[in-house]
């Protein structure tokens, strides 16, 4: 797939990711309000007129085997719309079963237990019982009363002799018109709200016996706060607590909780996707993208490299596997185009930097290696021209040939830094075939066995039976060997020994070529050994004829190297000078 196409098929998967995670998002909440709305429809619909018609429902669809009990879980779903709980007792008040009973309900009724727990009025649960058969079902539901003395009870703190009731608990007081009196060991009041004015500020502990004769009804609970002993009453109205009136407050507080919930879930459900769909398209297109653009201004920078984190790996590789990160693989056309013109730019500037260094020593080199041929021919110019001295033809002829001589120097000094300069800039084509090697060597040593400088020196020439075949480009191959073989020659005294021998050899399951050439000459000491193939000039004297330029074993080298080769040396003083050339196929 093109790129355009992977871009269009992520943005397309993202965006309908984003529109699923949308509708289940907006599905949940309607769910969450059709179920409160069905709660609310189903608690006002209800079929059972009372509590008692509940637990007779229950009693119908429970299954006793033994000491096991079950019942349907359609009725126990009943149980816990109504808030309520249940427990199955056997013949001897034991409970054998149980369902959301609160921890406070005992487990097991002794004889009139079950009686007298039903007739407390300061109980926080309204009880209903039914029997049969030796066993007892007991259905209980917080009452509403109790509930709100509980609350008010925790949220009633003591600071020295001054009481606090906090005011969300005096709030749902008023909600429920009912008052509030706090007393103390001594049944005096010490905290009140709303109370009426009728009611007694202290009272007896008969009092509570005839709450009943008060208009409003009175439930109270006495318990110890930071080591007071305190009693909490509360009033209520002649209506029933849990009237219809109420229900339908409670319902329409709920409706409105709910409402808010579900508002405000939306609201975060939007911020939520938002940041999800710029994470997404962000992270997933945009990072690479930024990425990229900061790769190319480092490379306007002349920065040519591939931006890296903090561990120096390029931002777009996987650290552990060293492939493209998954975000970075819809670009795989683009990132690469982009390595491959890093890598050109970087090559393009190491060419220019070498280039440039190499000019630098070429001019140098030159400057300095023609300066004493030239002030050789300025000096023979000037005393040719000299109008004092009548010179002879004889002179005339030997001061010319010098001349000619060191021009000639100069030419071929010139001849052989262009071909450094070209070898070192790799500008120098190479034409390379398939040629004879031993037939090659053979003729630069012929070569060097004509050349009176070697006249005086024993030449030999061993090569293998056979002929030997390997890529080279004859002219500048038998231009190094040339300056291999005149350099053996040129720095021995008369009477020396030079061997020139061409083998094979199998390295390592690759054939080599071996050409050899062993002198037992001077040798070498480890400085000059070091230095062979260093461009120098080593100055060149008018008397000396054959001086040779300085250049010929860096040249050597340099075409060795230029055909895969390499140049070999084992020398030492006053033992001679062995050179080999080792060519791997």
């Amino acid at each position: 797939m093109k790129l355009n196409g992977r871009i269009t098929w992520h943005f397309l998967w993202r965006s309908f990711l984003v529109m699923v995670l949308i509708t289940v998002y907006y599905m949940g909440l309607i769910l969450v309000a059709y179920n409160d709305l069905s709660d609310i429809i189903e608690r006002q619909t209800r079929k059972y007129e009372s509590p008692r018609d509940l637990l007779v429902d229950v009693y119908h669809h429970t299954h006793i085997q033994g000491r096991t009990v079950k019942v349907d879980s359609q009725q126990l779903r009943e149980v816990a719309k109504s808030r309520g709980w249940v427990q199955v007792l056997d013949r001897t008040g034991r409970e054998i079963f149980q369902y959301r009973r609160p921890d406070d309900i005992p487990r097991r009724y002794t004889p009139g237990m079950l009686v007298d727990y039903r007739k407390k009025e300061v109980s926080a649960y309204q009880i209903y019982t039914w029997y049969h058969g030796d066993y007892t079902w007991i259905y209980g539901v917080t009452k509403p009363e109790a509930a709100l003395l509980q609350e008010v009870q925790k949220q009633t703190s003591l600071q020295g002799e001054r009481v606090n009731v906090a005011p969300s608990a005096l709030a749902k007081l008023s909600q429920h018109h009912s008052w509030l009196q706090i007393l103390d060991e001594q049944g005096r009041e010490i905290f009140q709200y709303h109370r009426p004015a009728g009611q007694p500020i202290r009272y007896t502990p008969g009092l509570f016996a005839y709450h009943e004769e008060y208009e409003s009804r009175l439930i109270y609970h006495s318990d110890t706060l930071n080591g007071k002993r305190l009693t909490w009453v509360i009033g209520l109205p002649d209506s029933d607590f849990g009237t219809d009136t109420d229900m339908n407050q409670y319902g329409a507080e709920r409706r409105r909780e709910r409402g808010e919930f579900i508002f405000y879930a939306s609201m975060a459900g939007n911020i939520v996707i938002v940041f999800l769909i710029a994470f997404l398209f962000g992270n997933r297109l945009g990072r690479p993208v930024l990425h990229m653009m900061d790769w190319l201004q480092d490379l306007a920078r002349g920065v040519y490299a591939e931006p890296v984190n903090r561990k120096g790996v390029p931002k777009s590789l996987d650290p552990a596997s060293g492939k493209l990160r998954r975000s970075y693989r819809t670009y795989r056309e683009v990132i690469e185009a982009l390595r491959q013109l890093t890598s050109a730019l970087k090559q393009n500037e190491d060419n220019r930097l070498r280039l440039e260094k190499t000019r630098e020593e070429w001019i140098a080199g030159i400057s300095h290696d023609l300066k004493t041929p030239l002030s050789s021919v300025k000096g023979y110019a000037d005393l040719l021209c000299e109008e004092e001295y009548d010179w002879n033809r004889e002179e005339i002829r030997q001061y010319a040939r010098v001349i000619r001589d060191k021009a000639q120097y100069m030419e071929e000094l010139i001849d052989d830094l262009n071909l450094t300069f070209r070898l070192k800039n790799e500008a120098l084509p190479l034409q390379r075939q398939e040629q004879d090697l031993v037939e090659l060597v053979r003729r630069s040593v012929i070569h060097l066995a004509n050349n009176p400088m070697a006249a005086d020196q024993c030449i030999t020439f061993e090569p293998e039976a056979e002929p030997l075949y390997f890529p080279v480009d004859p002219k500048w191959f038998q231009r190094a060997l040339n300056n291999l073989l005149t350099n053996a020659s040129v720095h021995n005294p008369a009477g020396t020994k030079i061997s020139v021998t061409v083998a094979k050899r199998t390295d390592k399951g690759r054939e080599e070529v071996i050409i050899s050439i062993e002198d037992n000459g001077r040798g070498m000491d480890e400085e000059t050994r070091s230095r062979l193939f260093d461009r120098y000039y080593r100055g060149t004297h008018t008397s000396v004829k054959e001086a040779g330029t300085g250049l010929g074993m860096a040249i050597a080298d340099q075409l060795i190297q230029a055909h895969g080769g390499r140049i070999e040396i084992d020398s030492s003083p006053g033992k001679g000078t062995k050179i080999r050339i080792v060519l791997r196929q």
